[in-house]
C-alpha cells in the first residue's frame, strides 16, 4: 500500500482506541466500499459516538478542521484520518452545508444522511459490516441507488448528481431509474454549485473505466446544459474520446479540438482552472499542433514538450483518434541532439559578438531561436564552428 494512504491496520488500531476509551466508532464511506470491492482505497473516515472534545481527549495530535460538524482530524500512527461525530442533518440552504447539525449516539442514523447505499455502510474494529440500507446487495448487483429519496438527497446537495454519474464511471455500474428521474428533474441546482466542484467530479468522471456510460448519462440526463462551455455547444456534448483522459489539461486539449472557435483560455476561465492547468493545456496544444502539420511525432516536437507531459500527449492523442503507441515520444525523444536550450554550442553572447555593428534588440532572440530549431531538426551540427559559418551567412538588419 501506497505510504502516503492511510493504512487500515492504523485505523482498526485508532478505532480500538477509541474502544477502549469508551466510545464506539466505525470506518465508514467509500473506504468500506472499496474493501468490500477489493479496490485499491483511497481516504478512510472514522465515525464515532464521541464528540470532537472527547477525541482530542484521546490522541495527542489532533487538528480541528471542522468542528461545528464534528469533524477532526487525527495524526495517528503517521497518517491522518478525519474522525467525525455520529451525526444528523438538517436544511441546505447553501445547497451544501446542512445549517443544522445534532449529534447523535446511532451509527445507523449517522449513515441515514448519506448519498448512496454503497457509501451507506460502516466498519466495526473487528472487520464486521453494518448495512442498513442494503450496501453490499447493491454492490453486489452493480448499480447506485440512493439513500432514501433520491430527490431529497439531491436537493441537500445537488453535487451528488455529478458524483453518482462519476461513480457510475469509476466503478462500471447502472444508475438506478430513481436516481437517473431525479437528476433529469433537479439538473438545474448544479446553477447552485461551485464549478470548481464540479470540476473535481467531472475530471474523475472523464478518467473512468466507463467513462462513455457517464459521459452518455451527463447528455441524456441534462446535466450538460448546466456544465460551463458545455450548455452552449451540443456538438460537444456528445463527443466521446476514444480513450479515457486524466486531468483538465487532456480534458480541454481534447475538446478544443471538437470545437476550435473555443480557446483554452475561456476553458480555464470559465471552469476556473489553475495556472498550472493553463500552462499544460497550452503546452499540449502547441505539441497537437505539430503533431498534426507533419502527422508524427517530430524532434521539435519532441524538444518542446515538457517531458512530464509526454504520456498526457499520448492520451490525448488517442482520445482523438491517432494510431499512435505510447513509446512514440521517448523514441524520438531519444533522437534529440539537445534537451535544451543551454546546451547549444552556439549561445547569445556568441551571436551579438558575430554582429558588432547592430544594436542590441529582438533579432537576437529570432536569431538563437532558428539556431535552435535547426539544430533539435538536425539541420545543423551543434558544433560552434559550424554554427558560426551558418550565422555568417546572414543578413541581418542594420537596426532594429
Amino acid at each position: 500500500m501506497n505510504k502516503h494512504k492511510p493504512s487500515l491496520h492504523s485505523a482498526f488500531n485508532l478505532l480500538s482506541c477509541l474502544e477502549e476509551a469508551g466510545y464506539e466508532s466505525h470506518i465508514v464511506g467509500g473506504a468500506v466500499r472499496d474493501i468490500v470491492l477489493g479496490r485499491p482505497m483511497g481516504d478512510i473516515d472514522i465515525a464515532t459516538s464521541a464528540t470532537p472534545q472527547q477525541v482530542m481527549s484521546v490522541f495527542s495530535h489532533v487538528i480541528p478542521i471542522g468542528i461545528d460538524h464534528g469533524t477532526v482530524m487525527v495524526r495517528y500512527q503517521s497518517h491522518s484520518f478525519e474522525v467525525t461525530t455520529y451525526r444528523t442533518e438538517e436544511g441546505y440552504t447553501d445547497f451544501r452545508h446542512p445549517d443544522e447539525v445534532a449529534f447523535v449516539n446511532s451509527i445507523r442514523k449517522d449513515l441515514s444522511r448519506r448519498d448512496f447505499t454503497i457509501n451507506a455502510m460502516a466498519m466495526n474494529q473487528n472487520g464486521d459490516v453494518i448495512d442498513p440500507f442494503h450496501g453490499k446487495k447493491d454492490l453486489s448487483k452493480r448499480v447506485i441507488r440512493a439513500v432514501g429519496d433520491a430527490h431529497t438527497r439531491f436537493n441537500e446537495d445537488p453535487l451528488r448528481m455529478m458524483r453518482a454519474i462519476r461513480f457510475a464511471s469509476q466503478l462500471q455500474f447502472e444508475v438506478t431509474e430513481e436516481v437517473k428521474q431525479a437528476i433529469y428533474n433537479q439538473a438545474s441546482l448544479l446553477n447552485h454549485i461551485a464549478v470548481e466542484r464540479i470540476a473535481v467530479e467531472f475530471e474523475k468522471l472523464v478518467a473512468g473505466k466507463g467513462y462513455q456510460n457517464g459521459i452518455h448519462l451527463c447528455d441524456t440526463l441534462g446535466v450538460f446544459s448546466y456544465l460551463p462551455i458545455f450548455s452552449a455547444h451540443r456538438s460537444l456534448q456528445v463527443a466521446v474520446p476514444r480513450q479515457k483522459l486524466f486531468g483538465f489539461a487532456q480534458l480541454i486539449t481534447y475538446y478544443r479540438e471538437q470545437t476550435p472557435t473555443i480557446s483554452l483560455q475561456k476553458w480555464v476561465k470559465d471552469w476556473k482552472l489553475s495556472n498550472r492547468v493553463k500552462r499544460e493545456a497550452l503546452s499540449l496544444h502547441s505539441a497537437l499542433t505539430e503533431y498534426k502539420q507533419h502527422d508524427e511525432m517530430t524532434l521539435w516536437l519532441a524538444y518542446q514538450l515538457p517531458e512530464h507531459l509526454a504520456a498526457s500527449f499520448i492520451q490525448v492523442l488517442k482520445a482523438l483518434g491517432y494510431p499512435v503507441k505510447k513509446e512514440a515520444f521517448t523514441e524520438v525523444s531519444t533522437l534529440l541532439p539537445i534537451h535544451s536550450i543551454d546546451e547549444l554550442a552556439f549561445q547569445a553572447r556568441d551571436l551579438i559578438k558575430a554582429f558588432p555593428n547592430l544594436e542590441k534588440g529582438s533579432w537576437i532572440s529570432s536569431g538563437i531561436e532558428s539556431i535552435e530549431y535547426a539544430v533539435v531538426t538536425k539541420q545543423l551540427n551543434n558544433k560552434y564552428e559550424h554554427i558560426k559559418e551558418w550565422v555568417d551567412q546572414w543578413n541581418p538588419p542594420a537596426s532594429n
